[in-house]
């Protein structure tokens, strides 16, 4: 934790203007919906003049909406990549102090740095969604007096199933991480194996151990190649219910209100 106090407090300005922007963005999301119910219910009755007020209302609101986001996303970018840049010198400094006893080879320090890079490259490009997420709470508090307002209680069960669904993805999410660690633990014991048989192959062939050789790699790779196949299931498996509980709550809190405190046009289509 005390890394991520440390860049927090380095990139504060920029990161709090990105919390701040996608707060903005959020609000307006917010007041987007609430004006949404009113232009059809004025669609509905024929009020023309009325439909057009709204129209423009609602035209000016999500532009600001696009804007503030852009901004975030924009200031969030920019916090990240100095963050990148920063993280980077500093642990190619440490790097460089490694003696050629400890990398094992001068080759190693190119790996290294490789992997480094690819790290930092993934947390600048998730520092976005990270920060966005932190408007969470707030959208979803406005979401479900919004929802409560139009359809009534039916609404605190589509809520309650989003709510639900977020410690299950975490649990696969941590699950993934488990598993993502024993791919790359299988995949560096076959590469090993497959090096240490390269380098040996004289050897190898004047004892005529092949077939043995063969059959270790082979069952590494196979090993390798199971948990890859849990891994893709997982991720799958959580893509999918992050990308399908919000039409699966929709769909539940239109059956149960449609059956109890009934269904408008205008409620259905504000709601979706």
């Amino acid at each position: 934790m005390d890394i991520y106090w440390v860049v927090y407090q380095t990139f504060k300005p920029e990161i709090l203007a990105a919390i701040i922007f996608f707060h903005i963005d959020g609000v307006f999301r917010l007041v987007f919906s609430g004006l949404l119910l009113h232009l059809f219910e004025a669609v509905q009755a024929d009020n023309r003049s009325l439909s057009y007020i709204y129209v423009g209302i609602l035209t000016v609101v999500w532009y600001l909406s696009q804007l503030f986001k852009e901004l975030g996303i924009n200031r969030s970018y920019l916090a990240a990549s100095r963050a990148k840049s920063a993280l980077a010198i500093l642990l190619y400094a440490k790097i460089n102090k490694l003696t050629s006893f400890v990398l094992k080879g001068q080759d190693q320090v190119a790996k290294i740095t490789n992997l480094i890079s690819n790290d930092l490259i993934v947390i600048e490009q998730r520092c976005a969604t990270l920060l966005h997420a932190t408007c969470f709470p707030m959208m979803i508090i406005g979401v479900g007096v919004i929802l409560y307002i139009r359809i009534g209680w039916p609404s605190l069960i589509g809520l309650l199933l989003v709510i639900i669904s977020i410690p299950i993805c975490i649990l696969i999410g941590q699950n993934n991480f488990g598993l993502l660690k024993n791919v790359n633990a299988a995949k560096d014991k076959r590469i090993t194996l497959s090096t240490d048989m390269m380098e040996g192959v004289k050897y190898i062939k004047i004892n005529g151990w092949e077939m043995a050789f063969k059959k270790l790699i082979r069952n590494s790779r196979d090993q390798e190649v199971g948990l890859f196949k849990g891994l893709a299931f997982g991720r799958a498996l959580e893509r999918g219910i992050g990308n399908c509980i919000g039409l699966i709550s929709t769909l539940v809190m239109y059956i149960i209100a449609h059956h109890t405190t009934g269904l408008t046009t205008p409620k259905i289509f504000s709601v979706a």
